[in-house]
């Protein structure tokens, strides 16, 4: 993938006017665009913005050098083509080209970035004896979680079988690693579930939140609260518009797939099937004007800019959903609540429900009622 140099594009729903961006192309032929961070530039005049883009374009060739050199390894086993030569194998086994794109993405920066760069072995033969050290490494990489672990392991050890047996068969004997075990992986989910005990977000305590980001600024709230009160997937909100709405339901039908040369690309639902959700919660005119209000972006930016303005709160965006189901299922019949969703089986509307009682906890005496004695 390489980079482009950074452009002054026009973007009235910015403050300034427009916004900086460069854009690289994917393996699979796709444009993906990054943006300045607005903080960079807001506070400069015009001199001040052609001032920071000369200085940007001027480092981009060493960035660029950079970056092709930095796992472009020449080793007997893994060298550019071996590494062109998997990508090419796994992209002719899956359907999903987002899916390849991140496996690679692990292959670098958390197989080759430990075994080649930081303990300086490119001969995978040799990486069994440091796989207890790479299962630390990657457990200190705190924004790693349990199941991203698991598939960086299992991309790892696919790659080396691959390597043993399709490029160099009887030549290269590799070990499988296995630098966690399932007990610490089952621990560390555990863990981290804990830390994210209280998944359901009452009115009151949302209402709190939306408050609290709403004086951040926080460009993403008008996702957040269409996900709250529509029980949609964050994705599910940038599909909706003004054909969206009717007299008694909102029509959940497209899902926002990509952001390309400045334009939202937008697909079919995860299941594939259109669904009506009634105005339980919110009214259609107060919908509108949060549909009106969103930013375009892509979908990998909107949950990571979801998930991070909820974090401080204890939460992440799929809590927006199940906090939905919760609260439908105190006042609808459940099989209303399972349509609204979009799930085929109604066991998986009841998996997301939790219980969002809260009682004092406070002994009754009994003597107190009427003057009766409690029973014996």
């Amino acid at each position: 993938m390489s980079w482009s140099k950074w452009y002054l594009l026009n973007d009235r729903s910015n403050a300034n006017g427009f916004v900086i961006k460069r854009y690289r192309k994917k393996p699979n032929g796709k444009t993906a665009w990054e943006s300045l961070p607005r903080g960079e530039y807001k506070n400069l005049d015009a001199s001040g913005v052609e001032a920071l883009l000369r200085r940007k374009n001027a480092s981009l060739e060493v960035e660029r050098l950079e970056a092709e050199s930095r796992y472009n390894f020449d080793h007997a086993y893994i060298n550019i083509r071996a590494k062109e030569r998997f990508a090419a194998y796994i992209q002719s086994r899956a359907n999903d080209q987002n899916h390849v794109t991140t496996m690679l993405g692990y292959l670098d920066q958390h197989v080759f970035q430990f075994f080649v760069l930081i303990k300086k072995q490119p001969d995978p033969r040799t990486w069994h004896k440091y796989e207890q050290d790479w299962g630390a490494w990657l457990v200190s990489k705190q924004k790693l979680s349990a199941s991203t672990i698991k598939q960086v392991v299992q991309v790892c050890n696919r790659f080396t079988k691959f390597l043993s047996t399709r490029i160099y068969p009887e030549k290269l004997a590799v070990v499988a690693l296995e630098p966690l075990g399932r007990k610490k992986l089952v621990a560390m989910k555990e863990s981290s579930e804990e830390h994210h005990r209280y998944k359901f977000i009452s009115h009151k305590r949302f209402e709190e939140i939306c408050q609290a980001l709403a004086l951040q600024n926080c460009q993403v709230l008008p996702a957040i609260i269409l996900a709250y009160h529509f029980g949609l997937r964050i994705s599910e909100t940038y599909g909706l518009d003004q054909k969206s709405f009717y007299a008694e339901h909102l029509l959940v039908s497209r899902q926002l797939k990509s952001f390309t040369d400045s334009k939202m690309r937008l697909g079919p639902l995860k299941t594939l099937d259109h669904r009506k959700v009634p105005y339980w919660f919110m009214t259609p005119q107060r919908a509108y004007q949060k549909v009106k209000a969103l930013k375009p972006m892509g979908p990998y930016t909107l949950n990571k800019a979801v998930n991070e303005a909820l974090e401080p709160f204890g939460h992440m965006s799929h809590d927006l959903r199940r906090s939905f189901i919760t609260r439908a299922l105190r006042h609808y019949h459940h099989r209303d609540v399972q349509m609204a969703v979009g799930h085929r089986d109604i066991r998986t509307t009841l998996f997301y429900a939790q219980d969002d009682r809260s009682f004092a906890n406070k002994q009754l005496s009994l003597v107190d009622l009427d003057g009766d004695p409690a029973p014996t």
